[in-house]
């Protein structure tokens, strides 16, 4: 049980409650960072694993040795498994060609829309991207709606 307030004055109680809703919603922004923060890496690494032709380059137990040397290197992540590497190439895969400005799309999108989509797709949470990259692997128009 919480123990009462110490100060019973009326102005302190109400600075109390207004501190603890700052506190919270500090918490919430600060959550919300490390989301977009952790996706952008995954996005980085996804496009790392996509660049580098890693899987063809390495054969075909690549994400498996990836995976076992990212966790030794980062015991304490959790992030590092096969199928989450898997969902950190797809997310690149799937997302690529909607935040990439190319000289045919040029006349038709502005660097403004792109910017928006990759505000949006930093927004979601990881848990969301991998129900959407399920979905729409193969249809990344499909995926931003």
């Amino acid at each position: 049980m919480a123990k009462p307030i110490s100060i019973l004055d009326k102005d302190y109680i109400q600075w109390i409650k207004e501190l603890s809703i700052r506190y919270r919603r500090s918490q919430i922004k600060a959550a919300v960072k490390v989301n977009e923060e952790m996706l952008r890496f995954y996005w980085e690494l996804g496009r790392d694993i996509t660049e580098m032709k890693a899987e063809s380059r390495w054969g075909s137990g690549f994400m498996k040795n990836l995976s076992k040397d990212l966790k030794e290197l980062n015991p304490d992540a959790t992030c590092f498994s096969q199928t989450n590497l898997l969902y950190m190439k797809n997310f690149f895969q799937l997302y690529q060609p909607c935040t990439e400005i190319t000289p045919q799309l040029e006349e038709q999108i502005s660097q403004q829309i792109v910017e928006q989509i990759q505000k949006d797709m930093f927004s979601v949470p990881w848990g969301h991207h991998i129900r959407i990259i399920d979905k729409c692997k193969d249809q990344p128009q499909k995926a931003l709606l």
